[in-house]
């Protein structure tokens, strides 16, 4: 801001006056129609001054000659600043109106664009509104965090721009906090890919030199492949169902924290009504609904032994031939004055077996084929008790026979007491996996597949990789924790939970085995390799407690258009059931002992 100010001891009247549009200086915004003439007069009066001044001082010609050349100098320095402040006044007004026409006219093309562009709640119902030529709005419900802008050009939708809701931008910065947190956990040493499914934060770049550079939501990042939903525990202990291709984030029932994103095979529940418990019962009476389950589908069924003395069991039908297969089976229960079962799985004296006591979450295996009993508390009093084994004998019936508190199966009850029963599943595989319900025949979930698809932040010359995974028990050694590659003509690299390495190039195909024995769940293990093209291969399990240098990319190339965890590109093949925990993509070759390091 530019000023001059008329001091009275040099005749002024003591006023200033600025370039600015203040309301009592400024010569912008009209103010030189009020101030300008009184400036001038001001320079007069200075000029008259410094007259005056000549005159009286006659007794020394010279010096009031200097004098007067000096009040001659102030008087063109004041006309000069004037000038200068009448230029900056008319640029300013000039700015100023040629601000307000663009404003005008940004305000006329808003108009134009809400009058004359229609919102529809899909691309297909936008371009089956419109013609060719034609704008037309999208915006997605219930979130409507964007609003994207698309033109109709022959039928098909051609994108024209993008605009984020209040929604959309809180949502933006909480994808930012998130991946900011992440890697202050984890480290920023220069990956390209960040997903970490644990606190669901997910950046990557453009360019994979720079490191990570856009925070972004899951869905910009990964592609779920699932046809059908699933139940998971979300964050409020609850059991939800997940819509299917949506990650399936879950968390620990009882303490709410996170668990990733559970990764599981195709499985089917053989119990063709899970939560009937009535079917040729003997020694129950069924007195109506148990105490409420947090989410999850239907309601617990209580059961009381009866004041006969005998067993007291409830079945659940079998349909299946299970004699040399492995099976699991599974249900959920809360004490209501007994807190012993014994579950037979495959028939009254069924091979498959165990007594558990659900306070102390022993189970003691009751049958020779019995590989695994587990019990898992749940919210609000309820557990979830698994049972694996080999079935060597068919069996029409899974039984649960209620015991009293010294564990005996024959006794006599009050008549009051009992045990909720919940939701039971059958599954011909080595462990259960998360509940599927039924309602009047057998229902299959199925297979998880998550891609990140290759969009600026891979490198095919080299790089590094880091998963962090937590498996659960049953399938097989060969089961695949992540896949690289082209994910065409078989085009790839496969990394199995046991350390096995299969490559498929278009320059032949090698096979590494390996026998490593990976923790399982809820232990995590990491596996973190390193590549270069037609080079070296390294690859460390669990930070260095199994490491491994091959020759299996010496002299191969491979394309990279995605990366794939849990199974394989080329189909549901070798699922991992576990959880997805973390994911980092480095664009660099990194040396063992680095691999080693990361965490």
């Amino acid at each position: 801001m530019a000023s001059v100010t008329y001091p009275t001891e040099m005749g002024g009247d003591g006023k200033t006056y600025t370039d600015d549009a203040d309301p009592d200086t400024g010569m912008a915004n009209g103010g030189h129609r009020t101030r300008l003439i009184p400036a001038m007069a001001g320079t007069i009066a200075m000029a008259a001054y410094a007259k005056s001044q000549a005159e009286a001082a006659s007794n020394s010609a010279s010096s009031a000659a200097d004098d007067a050349a000096a009040a001659e100098q102030a008087k063109n320095e004041v006309h000069v600043d004037q000038d200068s402040i009448q230029d900056a006044v008319a640029t300013t007004t000039a700015n100023a109106d040629s601000a307000a026409a663009d404003a005008a006219t940004a305000s006329n093309m808003a108009d134009a664009v809400a009058t004359s562009t229609a919102t529809y709640t899909s691309v297909s119902a936008g371009l089956s509104a419109t013609t060719d030529g034609d704008y037309f709005r999208v915006i997605t419900a219930p979130e409507a965090q964007r609003i994207d802008v698309y033109r109709n050009d022959s039928g098909s939708a051609t994108p024209i721009a993008e605009y984020y809701t209040r929604a959309g931008v809180d949502a933006r910065m909480r994808d930012q906090v998130r991946l900011s947190r992440s890697l202050q956990r984890q480290g920023d040493l220069g990956q390209s890919l960040h997903a970490d499914f644990l606190l669901q934060a997910y950046g990557w770049t453009d360019s994979p030199m720079d490191g990570i550079q856009h925070a972004l939501s899951d869905d910009e990042v990964i592609t779920v492949l699932r046809a059908s939903p699933k139940w998971v525990w979300g964050a409020e202990g609850r059991l939800i169902e997940v819509p299917v291709d949506t990650p399936a984030y879950e968390y620990d029932p009882v303490t709410g924290a996170p668990l990733g994103v559970l990764n599981e095979p195709h499985s089917t529940n053989e119990i063709a009504e899970c939560n009937r418990w009535d079917a040729n019962a003997s020694g129950l009476l069924f007195p109506g609904n148990g105490d409420p389950f947090p989410g999850g589908n239907g309601v617990p069924v209580r059961v009381v032994p009866n004041a006969e003395h005998a067993r007291h069991y409830a079945r659940q039908v079998n349909p299946i031939d299970t004699e040399g297969l492995e099976i699991a089976y599974a249900f959920i229960c809360k004490p209501q004055g007994y807190n012993r079962i014994q579950v037979r799985v495959n028939g009254y004296g069924g091979d498959v077996g165990a007594s558990i006591d659900l306070v102390s979450g022993e189970a003691t295996w009751t049958a020779s084929s019995t590989v695994e009993a587990t019990v898992t508390p749940l919210p609000d009093g309820f557990y979830r008790v698994e049972l694996s084994g080999m079935a060597t004998s068919d069996g029409n019936w899974v039984h649960l026979f209620i015991q009293d508190d010294d564990g005996n199966l024959e006794f006599a009850g009050d008549e009051t007491s009992g045990i909720d029963l919940y939701w039971g599943q059958l599954e011909v595989r080595g462990t259960s996996t998360s509940p599927i319900w039924t309602d009047g025949s057998p229902s299959a979930r199925e297979a998880d597949a998550m891609h990140v698809y290759a969009d600026g932040w891979e490198n095919r010359r080299q790089c590094s990789v880091f998963v962090d995974v937590a498996m659960k028990g049953g399938g097989e050694d060969d089961d695949n924790i992540v896949t690289l590659g082209a994910g065409s003509q078989d085009e790839r690299m496969v990394i199995s939970k046991r350390g096995q390495v299969y490559v498929a190039s278009p320059d032949g195909n090698s096979f590494a085995g390996h026998n490593s024995s990976p923790s399982l769940y809820p232990e995590t293990t990491t596996y973190a390799l390193a590549y270069e093209e037609q080079g070296r291969f390294e690859m460390a399990i669990n930070r260095g407690e199994d490491t491994r240098t091959l020759n299996i990319m010496s002299n191969k190339r491979l394309a990279i258009n995605r990366l794939t965890l849990g199974t394989q590109h080329t189909g549901w093949s070798g699922v991992m059931n576990g959880y997805l925990r973390r994911l980092r993509y480095y664009p660099y070759y990194m040396p063992l002992s680095e691999l080693e390091a990361l965490q």
